[in-house]
């Protein structure tokens, strides 16, 4: 008889003492963690994912030289040059991983400004930094006057735009050059590039694998080489071209930008 009433007080107690328990969020990571309780209820709220943020560094380059406008270079010819304007338009930046990140921003980039903000992105892993060198068709024949001062596709001086027709200029190139035959004299030539028109928009896809955590800001170096706009071209006799007016040119250095950009 007494066992059968200490399994029965037993038994009481242990429903007096469940029935007292303290329910509520046990998980200590969630916003509503009640560290008194010890019965979980369900009722836990995650947090809300800290974005990441992203800046891109184009550090400009002549070859293995830090670019410096007015100073002389040597191109893969042998040729010695000197820029005094390095401009290009990048666009449709998205950062490739498990799931794609696309951020919106149009840049104008040049050697006097190398960091360049994009914005807050999902923290996840990615491992690759794609853009355009050039603007989207719908950009590219917008009035620049649409924009509001301070924008990249804002009217620009010098100016990166002909016309509602032609549209922006996507890579302006100017300097100097030798034109000796003999590449002994002195940059004192000048060189104008302009590449513009939708078709010649080009896309580039850096491959960088990195895993981006909650919170943090995430810088993308990118070495710009303005060098390799000219593989393959001779400044000494091939040197100027509004795209239409020199298509051959525009075209080549437009192709040669898969060879301007490295990530470190």
């Amino acid at each position: 008889m007494k066992h059968v009433i200490t399994v029965v007080m037993i038994a009481a107690l242990s429903v007096a003492l469940s029935s007292c328990a303290r329910k509520g969020c046990t998980d200590e990571n969630a916003t509503n963690y009640d560290s008194k309780a010890t019965k979980d209820d369900g009722s836990c709220i995650e947090p809300e994912a800290k974005p990441a943020h992203l800046t891109v560094h184009f550090h400009p380059m002549a070859g293995m030289q830090d670019l410096a406008f007015n100073t002389t270079y040597t191109d893969a010819n042998g040729r010695k040059l000197q820029f005094t304007r390095a401009s290009f338009y990048v666009s449709s930046v998205v950062l490739g991983g498990d799931a794609d990140y696309s951020f919106d921003d149009y840049l104008l980039v040049s050697p006097s400004t190398m960091m360049y903000e994009l914005g807050d992105f999902t923290a996840a892993h990615y491992h690759e930094l794609m853009f355009d060198v050039g603007v989207d068709s719908t950009a590219n024949h917008s009035d620049p006057s649409i924009y509001s001062a301070g924008h990249p596709l804002a009217s620009q001086n010098p100016s990166m735009h002909w016309s509602w027709s032609s549209g922006y200029i996507f890579i302006a190139l100017e300097g100097k050059v030798d034109t000796t035959a003999a590449m002994n004299g002195t940059p004192d030539f000048d060189f104008e590039i302009h590449v513009g028109t939708d078709a010649m928009k080009r896309s580039i896809s850096l491959s960088k694998h990195q895993d981006v955590e909650e919170g943090t800001d995430v810088t993308y170096t990118v070495m710009v080489d303005y060098l390799k706009f000219f593989d393959g071209i001779d400044l000494r006799t091939d040197n100027t071209t509004h795209t239409m007016d020199n298509m051959p040119l525009a075209t080549k250095v437009a192709d040669n930008v898969s060879k301007v950009f490295t990530i470190q």
